[in-house]
């Protein structure tokens, strides 16, 4: 018995092996190389290869194998990895590379100078399932196309028992403060000034009720104050775009009983019909295994424990995947022809299911269709999701910021189990991207909204973030409050 068993597991060790080397990284078809997920050298636009060996007669684009001996105009490949192209112009001139989407959008993939009679390398990386085309145009002319059928990467892997490969992504006065519900009958009607940062010191109280008492460090004195009006001594109309007010007030201190002077200082506005600036927006949505429960099913304490609440909340039989893609659905209502949408998600790794283009150019029935259908899978990796997020920008990054804003819409359940985990890899990104006039909206979904760390991100500029914990409240904030929002 101890001999079949031995065999058994070798037998089943030589099926691992040999699936592995056969090529879950670079797979064969006819013993030749058609795809491999390692990111290759000059990915980032065209490689001029010299003198074409063959002479076309037209613009010619191929699908070739990466030793560039056998060529197709079509293959299948898994999400995430790479796929070697051949062009051959017939013309000298600037070459403009487009890519369809699944979703019938067209974007343009690369854009570079090319001479005739030469062969260019051009890389292919897949990214959300579905079909893609592929075509270029030269001086007016265009190329033949090529057709990619990329496959979902949790049917690729698990059917051989080995894991999905794991790499970087590439392509707003103090005294008695009374709650905001009943406004005071002196607000002003205009627009006022809130504080940047966090946002719903609602959620802390819902905590509370759970017994689980938050952090220090998770009450910030903007959600608090946010969540409050106070009377800041506003005794004539703002006709201006800022009109400071003041106040004062003496209190007794909680703790000594001692008297404590207060000054508050307002900032009203006179503005009455806001107008957003004109967007490039792009939603990274979290798809990881995690977004699969409902909203009423658990939240983690400080000790990372799983504690279960039995609130019953609006559409508790749904999960957090599902209200989050409807939510993503009703915000391209609000989004007007000329501005740009784009949608990322991530979970392992992150994909490029829409790229950035204008909602005018857009099949919005197509695109609604497919965000519906995205299901949770996976680990997450925010990284990876910020990193694809920031590069779906493109040449878009450089904007007059007068006239347009480039933000990023970042929906995760914040519980980040794949890459680098720790809060500088991500801090960094969204520095960097601030400095380049791209800023971050973060949506924590649940009540297991990882707030300290989230509390860090949105000390940089141009950030916020606000946590939901029902589709309401998702619907409130993505719908009702999106000009506000972004």
């Amino acid at each position: 018995m101890k001999t079949i068993s031995t065999i058994i597991r070798l037998a089943a060790f030589l099926i691992l092996c040999s699936s592995s080397c056969l090529g879950v990284d670079q797979p064969q078809i006819d013993d030749y190389t058609w795809y491999s997920f390692d990111v290759p050298d000059g990915s980032g636009g065209l490689v001029d290869e010299g003198l074409a060996t063959d002479e076309e007669e037209e613009n010619a684009l191929w699908i070739v194998d990466f030793e560039a001996k056998e060529k197709r105009t079509s293959l299948e490949i898994p999400m995430g990895y790479w796929a070697r192209m051949m062009v051959v112009p017939i013309e000298s001139g600037k070459l403009e590379m487009y890519c369809r989407f699944p979703t019938g959008t067209v974007a343009l993939l690369l854009e570079d100078d090319v001479e005739s009679g030469h062969s260019y390398t051009a890389w292919y990386q897949a990214e959300w399932s579905g079909d893609y085309e592929i075509w270029y145009r030269l001086d007016g002319a265009e190329s033949n196309s090529v057709q990619f059928e990329v496959g979902e990467e949790f049917d690729m892997y698990e059917g051989v028992g080995l894991p999905a490969p794991q790499a970087a992504a590439s392509s707003g006065g103090i005294g008695a403060p009374v709650p905001r519900s009943p406004p005071a009958p002196t607000a002003s009607p205009n627009i006022g000034f809130a504080a940047g940062g966090a946002k719903d010191v609602e959620n802390f109280r819902q905590n509370i009720e759970q017994g689980y008492l938050p952090l220090p460090t998770d009450v910030t004195y903007e959600g608090l104050f946010y969540d409050y009006y106070f009377e800041t001594g506003d005794v004539e109309e703002c006709e201006k775009l800022f009109c400071p007010t003041y106040s004062c007030a003496i209190s007794k201190d909680p703790f000594s009983r001692e008297p404590q002077h207060y000054l508050s200082v307002g900032l009203n506005s006179g503005i009455t019909d806001f107008q957003r600036k004109k967007l490039n927006l792009v939603v990274v949505l979290d798809y990881s295994g995690s977004m699969g429960s409902p909203f009423s099913e658990y939240y983690y304490d400080q000790f990372g424990n799983l504690v279960e609440t039995r609130d019953d909340l609006d559409d508790s039989g749904k999960t957090k995947m599902e209200i989050a893609d409807q939510a993503v659905v009703n915000l391209l209502g609000h989004l007007e022809g000329d501005d740009r949408f784009g949608l990322v998600i991530f979970s392992n790794e992150a994909y490029v299911v829409e790229p950035l283009t204008k909602v005018e150019d857009k099949n919005l029935d197509e695109l609604r269709d497919v965000i519906l259908d995205i299901e949770e899978y996976g680990g997450t990796n925010m990284e990876a999701g910020m990193t694809k997020g920031t590069a779906t920008f493109g040449k878009y990054s450089e904007i007059d910021p007068s006239e347009r804003e480039n933000r990023i819409i970042f929906l995760t359940d914040a519980m980040p189990n794949l890459g680098g985990t720790g809060e500088n890899d991500l801090l960094n990104i969204l520095k960097n991207n601030a400095d380049q006039g791209i800023y971050t909206t973060f949506i924590g979904i649940g009540l297991d909204f990882n707030t300290e760390l989230i509390e860090k991100i949105t000390k940089i500029k141009g950030a916020n973030y606000y946590s939901v914990h029902s589709a309401s409240e998702f619907k409130e904030r993505m719908d009702e409050e999106f000009d506000f929002m972004v």
